[in-house]
């Protein structure tokens, strides 16, 4: 959300904040899906694109509504996607203070980043893979082999945790299961 997303539009963002949640919070009633789908069914991302809410947009002006010489898209903030249309947003116009549906916005995203792989999380694949490997030649042989792999393993941790390299919970910012 940017700082200058006004406080009295928040309430406009709960469609989709409630949709968000209950795709990320599993079912009580059937184990193996999401509440949303236990809810409403499968949620099609093809069909309804979600955006981050209350980010500034620039949204789109369809040629019938503009002027021939003026700009195409004006300013505003994203806050639903539009469940009752095909891949549409609904946005808030900052100048003329009006929600308006649109099919094309370009969002405006300060924060938002790709994820990276770390040293920490490719030392931690690395190691993974030897170990699956040793057990697929025909495993280990004894116990010694054992606490040997459990010793290359803890002194990997050891190094990443005094190099800060591991998150909070003593794990590689990544995972390779």
């Amino acid at each position: 959300m940017t700082e200058d997303f006004p406080v009295s539009l928040r309430d406009r963002l709960l469609p989709q904040t409630e949709t968000t949640l209950n795709l990320l919070q599993q079912s009580n009633a059937t184990l193996n899906v999401s509440a949303n789908a236990h809810l409403s069914g499968l949620f099609d991302y093809n069909k309804m694109k979600l955006a981050s809410m209350g980010c500034a947009a620039q949204i789109h002006e369809k040629s019938e509504k503009r002027g021939t010489w003026q700009y195409h898209s004006v300013d505003g903030w994203y806050l639903y996607t539009s469940p009752d249309h095909h891949r549409t947003h609904a946005c808030r116009i900052k100048t003329t203070k009006k929600e308006q549906l649109t099919n094309t916005v370009n969002f405006q995203h300060k924060r938002i980043t790709n994820p990276t792989i770390t040293h920490a999380d490719k030392v931690m694949h690395a190691i993974q893979q030897v170990i699956r490997e040793i057990k697929k030649l025909g495993g280990i042989k004894n116990s010694q082999e054992a606490r040997d792999l459990q010793q290359l393993v803890n002194g990997a941790n050891n190094y990443l945790q005094s190099a800060d390299l591991l998150n909070t919970q003593g794990e590689p910012h990544g995972s390779f299961n």
